[in-house]
């Protein structure tokens, strides 16, 4: 629109892990524009991990920038959260499935599956009975069952909230996808 001025559309939002900043962006915000061929990467050993640090950003036609402060967390390396949890009851039971997602292919190209980005797959389950974290489970496909049994062995409850992150051996559990079950 003139120079340093944008009119921005048909944005895709929550791409690439994303999703959970979704709600924090506002109409007429700023942005920073960023160019992938000018950028630097930077790769830090797992064991820096917690460390923080000191950058001073800077771009084409910048003033003067001041240094911040930032702290290595891996987010860029941990699992993204499954999507299309699913439930259903059988004979009281509740059966939770999900589809993966995986940083090691963001292009869908067989159309069938996203490849595995992990060393194996296992996923973390945390049930929650009306509020209270009753049980934590690993499990090692994309599907979950909540025996009737066990939900009344927790302590019961008429709401149920089923959590599932992936987990990676580097760095623990990814993003987590919760789906609510009412009794």
């Amino acid at each position: 629109l003139a120079p340093r001025r944008f009119r921005l559309s048909r944005l895709l939002r929550g791409r690439r892990g994303t999703e959970a900043m979704i709600g924090a962006h506002q109409n007429a915000e700023r942005f920073v524009l960023l160019d992938s061929a000018r950028m630097l990467s930077a790769d830090f050993a797992l064991d820096s991990m917690g460390r923080s640090g000191l950058a001073r950003p800077a771009g084409g036609g910048d003033a003067a920038t001041t240094d911040t402060d930032f702290t290595i967390a891996g987010n860029a390396l941990r699992p993204l959260a499954p999507v299309h949890l699913r439930a259903h009851r059988d004979e009281g039971d509740i059966i939770v499935s999900w589809i993966r997602r995986s940083r090691s292919g963001f292009a869908w190209i067989d159309f069938v599956d996203a490849p595995i980005g992990e060393d194996r797959e296992v996923y973390r389950v945390d049930v929650h009975l009306d509020g209270r974290l009753v049980r934590q489970v690993d499990v090692t496909s994309a599907v979950f069952a909540y025996p009737s049994a066990d939900r009344v062995f927790d302590g019961d409850g008429s709401v149920v909230d089923i959590r599932v992150s992936q987990l990676s051996a580097a760095i623990g559990p990814g993003a987590a996808a919760t789906i609510r079950i009412t009794i």
